[in-house]
């Protein structure tokens, strides 16, 4: 039986049981939901991602045996791809060269560790992409930047697993607040104000024009974001 713990909130839920068919439970799960499966291996995690596919209403993780997947809300992916605009603006408008990947899946075996952001992107490590259409994690270079959306779901738990890949920095926004967090050199992301991989950009002005979403469409925010674009030299 799936057991259940009663003190966490209805969408989120706590399941440890040797074996278990996984995909079945994954697939009926609602929108903005947490699972946790507790004592799994590698092959469970494996086994479900190719399972579930290219599912982009689902991220999965996996760390320590334990095996986490979300379900996503059209309020998140509209979020994602405000940023992923601005980004994609922002490497036209100043010649700054800047490779995007969604959600893709980051796993490195020997790690025992996976996870799939909302979003990567590349900037000083672009050029050293092999191949441009598809990443092999276990031997390209991680991303510069993660994105992560957290407006149902807290995306912290996943930081430890970026720490271990390498990744120098991580961009998070609640719904209410953007933030930027930086790899030091104790393995541990701390705030920071401004990107170092994309100077230009600042937690206050990334949450100044999401946070425009209350009052605006995103057609009208990206024509705001082009005009900020070009009083900046």
């Amino acid at each position: 039986m799936l057991a259940v713990k009663e003190q966490l909130p209805k969408t989120q839920f706590k399941v440890s049981r040797k074996k278990s068919d996984y995909y079945a439970i994954v697939k009926k799960l609602p929108e903005k939901a947490d699972v946790t499966f507790g004592n799994t291996t590698w092959n469970d995690y494996e086994t479900l991602i190719n399972e579930v596919g290219e599912a982009s209403h689902l991220r999965i993780s996996y760390t320590q045996g334990n095996l986490k997947v979300m379900t996503l809300s059209s309020l998140h992916e509209n979020y994602s791809a405000l940023v992923q605009n601005f980004l994609s603006h922002l490497s036209l408008q100043k010649r700054i060269k800047i490779l995007h990947f969604k959600s893709a899946t980051m796993k490195v075996i020997k790690e025992l560790k996976g996870v799939e952001p909302d979003g990567c992107f590349y900037i000083q490590s672009a050029d050293k992409l092999p191949n441009k259409l598809r990443i092999d994690f276990a031997k390209d270079p991680m991303p510069d930047i993660i994105l992560e959306i957290d407006i149902y779901h807290d995306s912290k738990s996943k930081f430890e697993i970026y720490a271990a890949f390498g990744v120098k920095e991580i961009w998070r926004y609640d719904g209410e607040k953007f933030e930027i967090y930086e790899l030091n050199k104790s393995k541990q992301y701390k705030p920071i104000k401004q990107s170092q991989s994309l100077p230009i950009l600042t937690a206050k002005i990334l949450t100044d024009f999401l946070n425009k979403s209350n009052e605006k469409d995103q057609y009208e925010i990206l024509l705001d974001f082009e005009e900020w674009l070009k009083t900046q030299e």
